[in-house]
């Protein structure tokens, strides 16, 4: 493990997400005072985080002045991909809890075609709203399904 901030060689085992998300509210608020008051912190312990980041990135991700603040190129960059590894971390946290109330699995059945094409359309954007769960659907004619069927339930 690297434990020499000071050198650009970076360990990714020990990413920050809370460090990332004071990223992306500074980089929207391009200010300290008001990115701090929107994480409710003291603009001091902001200013620390952020100074730790880029040590720990090896990367300047602002450029600072009276002003205020201004992200560098790497820095805009980095904002892009913390924001996607945010919505990862959010939406990894829903599906465990998901998974945790037991609202995970698998569900699989057969239709026949005729139903299919009338259930189907109506039927596919709810499983889809359903990402903790594989839904594995079977069309075809019912004397074809069941011996597939019979040998599923043995599975089980």
């Amino acid at each position: 493990m690297n434990t020499d901030h000071g050198s650009n060689e970076w360990d990714a085992s020990m990413l920050d997400l809370r460090r990332l998300r004071y990223l992306v509210v500074l980089a929207k608020r391009l200010s300290y005072s008001r990115a701090a008051e929107d994480l409710r912190l003291s603009q001091s312990a902001l200013s620390r985080a952020i100074q730790a980041l880029e040590s720990e990135l090896g990367v300047r991700l602002f450029d600072r002045d009276r002003a205020g603040v201004m992200l560098t190129e790497q820095g805009r960059w980095i904002v892009q991909k913390a924001e996607a590894l945010l919505t990862s971390a959010t939406d990894f946290e829903h599906q465990v809890g998901f998974v945790a109330k037991g609202a995970g699995g698998r569900t699989r059945f057969g239709i026949s075609p005729e139903p299919a094409s009338a259930l189907l359309p109506a039927l596919a954007p709810r499983l889809r709203d359903t990402p903790s769960f594989v839904h594995e659907v079977m069309v075809g004619q019912v004397e074809a399904m069941w011996p597939k069927l019979a040998r599923g339930c043995e599975r089980n």
